[in-house]
């Protein structure tokens, strides 16, 4: 799996980490990746990694306790939420500054 300053779209690396979670145990599953995140109902996850539905911060901050990221990584997290949230011009302006915060990252 990549590095999450490697992605500019959350949706995407939220559908890379749950494969990469199948991945490393094969009975893994998106029903299993909502229990742990105390959702009863896998729908919920599955209508946000499809676009169907706006992930809410509540989603986010579930999986940011369940994960081991770094506070850089958790920065960069919160901020393509942000970009979700906004789009259009706003989008455009987001996708240039994560360009310049990836780069300062990896330098």
């Amino acid at each position: 799996m990549k590095e999450i300053f490697e992605y500019n779209d959350l949706l995407i690396f939220l559908t890379d980490l749950l494969e990469h979670k199948k991945e490393l145990n094969k009975n893994f599953s998106m029903r299993a990746w909502s229990k742990l995140l105390g959702y009863n109902f896998p729908s919920y996850l599955s209508q946000c990694l499809k676009g169907d539905r706006t992930a809410n911060y509540g989603l986010i901050s579930k999986i940011i306790e369940r994960e081991h990221f770094s506070k850089d990584e958790v920065d960069y997290l919160k901020f393509l939420y942000l970009k979700l949230l906004v789009r259009g011009e706003t989008e455009i302006c987001l996708n240039n500054l994560s360009n310049i915060v990836r780069t300062s990252i990896s330098s």
